[in-house]
């Protein structure tokens, strides 16, 4: 086992501290602390001055009822650093921009959706929002399609194809860039334990997504190329959008392809909100155990709210804990 040195010791403690009071989201007092976190009081004493002048966190008196020595509550300050989350939503045939602040809970201060059609308003977007709120620390960009390379492959948007937008946003931002693909984003809303879950992302004008989470890690594969579920023979001479009476075909489809090389234990499908009587979990379902009469088949879920759920997803990306000194 790795001993601790003594700065790492006080690191691991501030950070136990930290975790219990974001997750409590209410002051507590040292000796509530001591209690959650198994830490003496004395030693939660040593550790509190440096992260209130930090502002990590906030303390306030807490009024006694019999008088006596004041105490103190201490709060996580979920305020002191903030997260851009940058989202593309498909719109017919168009992509808005979806622009949202986050706060350190994952609690949405800000959000503005525009059109925004060239990489000059782009980076005029950025530089509007760094001054609304200079406390950004981190940008996360959800992005359908991958960066390779330091580049972007979007067909979706034509001005950002091709474009190191991880420069881009480092020089209005900050050097701080995490640069996700959209499904992978909606993915990690559903990681659960140890579940294999499997994501696929149907959009109304474009092909299909996919992404899988094993338990709390997302497998992204050795170029970050898992998932591109375009490229499958299946959708070679497929047009999008797809026509009603292939709509039910492709799906099932894009689903035995994704059983049958991960085997996951849940499935969550995603699709436009027009598709929703034609794609039901019970024909997925029924589809699947026609194919693989002998196996464990997965859970089907059917959704349509994507854009919440990636959002949600790059807000956790976004916030997994930062350095004690950031």
């Amino acid at each position: 086992m790795k001993a601790y040195q003594p700065k790492n010791i006080k690191e691991h403690n501030q950070h136990l501290l930290l975790s219990i009071l974001k997750e409590e989201r209410v002051g507590m007092t040292t000796r509530q602390l001591a209690e959650s976190s198994g830490l003496s009081v004395v030693t939660i004493n040593k550790l509190l001055p440096e992260l209130i002048e930090n502002l990590w966190i906030t303390p306030s008196e807490v009024r006694q009822k019999t008088g006596g020595r004041r105490a103190f509550a201490y709060q996580f300050n979920a305020s002191r650093a903030f997260i851009l989350v940058v989202q593309f939503i498909e719109k017919k045939q168009m992509i808005d921009f979806c622009f949202s602040i986050a706060d350190l809970h994952g609690d949405i201060v800000f959000t503005i959706e525009k059109e925004i059609e060239d990489i000059q308003n782009f980076r005029k977007m950025l530089k509007e929002l760094k001054r609304l709120y200079p406390k950004i620390h981190k940008t996360v960009i959800g992005i359908p399609g991958v960066e390779i390379v330091g580049k972007l492959e979007i067909s979706d948007v034509p001005f950002l194809k091709g474009v190191t937008l991880r420069e881009i946003i480092a020089a209005e931002i900050g050097a701080d860039v995490v640069i996700e693909n959209d499904v992978n984003a909606a993915a990690m809303h559903y990681r659960s334990g140890s579940s294999i879950v499997g994501v696929i992302y149907f959009p109304e004008q474009f092909p299909p997504g996919g992404a899988l989470v094993i338990g709390q890690q997302l497998f992204t594969g050795a170029n970050q190329m898992s998932g591109e579920i375009k490229y499958l023979p299946q959708f070679d001479k497929v047009s999008f959008p797809l026509k009603v009476g292939e709509i039910l075909m492709q799906v099932n489809a894009a689903v035995q392809a994704m059983v049958a090389m991960y085997d996951p234990n849940k499935l969550i499908l995603f699709i436009p909100d027009r598709w929703a009587d034609s794609v039901v979990p019970q024909s997925v379902a029924t589809h699947l155990a026609s194919v693989y009469a002998d196996l464990i088949l997965p859970e089907i879920v059917v959704e349509t709210a994507f854009v919440q759920a990636c959002l949600s997803g790059l807000i956790q990306i976004g916030i997994e804990w930062p350095t004690i000194d950031y």
